[in-house]
């Protein structure tokens, strides 16, 4: 589970919830997102990176004038 702000910048993470499936609450987070287990490990999200979300025919026009780095800069050890 991937807790943002309202820019979309990532302020928590949870890789696995516990075995009664209940997300901690968080204060300041304007949204979040459900993903399958080690989806946060697999993609190398960090506290702080910034979730570009569109549909994908809005792909270019999201991109335009962003900031863009590799999605994968480096391999995790």
């Amino acid at each position: 589970m991937i807790y943002l702000d309202s820019a979309n910048r990532v302020l928590y993470l949870v890789e696995q919830l516990g075995p009664v499936g209940i997300s901690p609450i968080r204060s300041k987070c304007a949204s979040m997102l459900v993903l399958r287990s080690r989806a946060i490990y697999s993609s190398y999200t960090q506290i702080g990176d910034e979730l570009l979300i569109c549909a994908p025919e809005q792909m270019e026009e999201c991109v335009e004038g962003k900031d863009t780095q590799p999605a994968f800069p480096e391999k995790r050890q």
